[in-house]
C-alpha cells in the first residue's frame, strides 16, 4: 500500500509540472538505474511519464541513496531540484563527495522519508532543499 500511496503522489507531482519542464526518473538499489531519460514534459505525454514510474519496490537489500546522489550532482544544472524517496535507515557513508557538491552547486535536494526512518547522516545533503517524513 506503501509504494501505491507514493506512485499517487508522483502522478499527481508530474500533473503539476509546467510545460517545457524536464523530468528524469532513477530507481536505486545497490545500483542506479535510469528508468526514465530526461524528457519535456508536455500536456500529451504526461500520462506516458508517469507509466515509466516503477509498479512495485525493488527487492534489493542495500538501497544506495549516496550512489544516485553521486550519479546525478555531476551533471544537474541550474533550475533544477532533486526528490529522493527513501526510508534507508544506514548511515551514508564518506559521503563528502556529495555535500561537496550539493555545497558548490547549492543544489535543492528534498529528501523525503517514506517511512519515516531515513538515518540523520542524509540531512546534510538537503542544506538546500528541505527533508519530509511521512508518519504511516
Amino acid at each position: 500500500m506503501r509504494w501505491t500511496n507514493t506512485r499517487r503522489s508522483l502522478h499527481r507531482f508530474i500533473d503539476l509540472l509546467p510545460v517545457g519542464s524536464v523530468l528524469s526518473v532513477l530507481t536505486v538499489g545497490e545500483s542506479v538505474r535510469e528508468v526514465l531519460p530526461a524528457s519535456t514534459v508536455t500536456d500529451l505525454n504526461r500520462d506516458g511519464l508517469y507509466g515509466r514510474i516503477p509498479r512495485r519496490v525493488m527487492n534489493d537489500p542495500t538501497p544506495c541513496v549516496e550512489c544516485a546522489l553521486k550519479h546525478i550532482t555531476y551533471d544537474i544544472g541550474d533550475n533544477e531540484v532533486v526528490i529522493v524517496i527513501s526510508g534507508d535507515q544506514s548511515m551514508m557513508d564518506d559521503a563528502s563527495e556529495v555535500f561537496d557538491l550539493v555545497e558548490d552547486k547549492k543544489i535543492p535536494i528534498f529528501l523525503i522519508s517514506y517511512p519515516a526512518t531515513l538515518h540523520m547522516s542524509h540531512l546534510q545533503v538537503a542544506k538546500y532543499g528541505g527533508m519530509y517524513a511521512v508518519v504511516e
